[in-house]
């Protein structure tokens, strides 16, 4: 391993592992590298410029999500959670993990939280400095309203952007904390330049590759991978051990009748299970509940979908903002995040900082 990440090093690679160096790795335990080629054309939604920071670029969440399933970073499901929400504020807690050579989980923790009052204050004073300043991209509300429209004009546009963050403002939280979270386990840099993101990310994983070639190992994991199985459709020892014959005592064997008696099938006590039934028809019915759930949840996700893209083509316009050739392909293609981020992009002056 050593070798390949010198290797590695030499050749610019940008390398994400918690540890650079392993010693006396065992025979079953082998190293594989994940390799992910990030764009460094910011329209791609991989990185943004860093404001002030000339050639220096800050990989956006898309980008982390990419590193993350490369290295297999696992959040604990437990702690991973929103711990305050309310109307106002919400604070997320995120906990990720990976797992070293030996097995042992290496685990960070961070939180990030969101007080609307401060937001909608920030983006007051945002407007603010924008209506105060010599912005260009502001003369064509100067020039075309009077102070009454463009009064009112502003108050509706800070009261959107208000309205967009109280909205998704859990989503933002996590993925503010989970961010924070791969890029502490990684050893992510805040900035990198052009030439460092043409080269790719490269995460070495220990793996178990043990000897198939050792009869006991076949059989041991032939009982592993059975086990499995049983698990879901009950022990079967005669798979495991093969055929055995039955040695039935000479007392217990019995002369059987040229003739057979008629037989009358057997009859069985009646009984009533009414538990088993009143659970099994209430487990039909949460089905049924949840997939019903499930079909209204993807029918407002879609109608909220359909109404933030028709939302960012109005605010292309009113921006100047090409989307053919910016982004390349159809909003329809782009995730939810992908969505917010643009809008919001959108929205605010291009000399602002993007929040990731």
């Amino acid at each position: 391993m050593t070798d390949q990440l010198e290797k590695y090093k030499k050749e610019g690679y940008n390398i994400l592992c918690p540890m650079t160096k392993i010693d006396n790795m065992s025979d079953w335990h082998k190293v594989v590298f994940d390799v992910v080629q990030l764009s460094h054309n910011s329209n791609d939604g991989d990185v943004y410029p860093k404001l002030g920071a000339t050639g220096q670029f800050i990989l956006t969440g898309q980008a982390l999500q990419k590193l993350a399933i490369c290295a297999s970073v696992m959040w604990n499901p437990k702690e991973t959670r929103a711990t305050v929400l309310d109307p106002n504020y919400v604070a997320y807690n995120a906990v990720g993990c990976i797992r070293k050579a030996d097995g042992q989980l290496v685990c960070m923790q961070s939180e990030y939280d969101i007080d609307m009052r401060v937001v909608e204050d920030e983006i007051q004073q945002g407007w603010d400095g924008k209506l105060a300043s010599d912005n260009k991209s502001l003369d064509w509300l100067n020039k075309k309203m009077s102070d009454e429209k463009r009064k009112h004009y502003v108050a509706q546009k800070i009261r959107e952007e208000i309205n967009f963050k109280r909205k998704h403002k859990t989503k933002l939280a996590a993925t503010g904390a989970k961010n924070r979270v791969i890029r502490a386990l990684l050893s992510v840099k805040k900035t990198y330049t052009v030439a460092e993101l043409k080269k790719e990310f490269v995460t070495p994983r220990v793996i178990v590759q043990p000897d198939y070639k050792d009869p006991e190992v076949k059989r041991a994991m032939m009982k592993l991978s059975l086990g499995s199985m049983f698990n879901v459709y009950g022990p079967q020892p005669a798979m495991l051990e093969g055929p055995q014959a039955i040695e039935i005592p000479p007392e217990d064997f019995k002369t059987v009748a040229d003739e057979e008696p008629e037989t009358k099938p057997p009859v069985h006590e009646a009984f009533e299970d009414k538990e088993g039934a009143k659970k099994a028809v209430d487990k039909l019915e949460k089905t049924a509940e949840k997939r019903e759930a499930s079909k209204l949840k993807a029918q407002g996700d879609a109608a909220i979908r359909s109404q933030k893209i028709e939302e960012i083509e109005t605010e292309a316009k009113r921006t100047g903002f090409n989307l053919v050739t910016a982004i390349k392909k159809p909003l329809s293609e782009f995730m939810d995040i992908h969505l917010d981020a643009l809008l919001e992009k959108l929205k605010k002056d291009p000399d602002d900082d993007i929040p990731y």
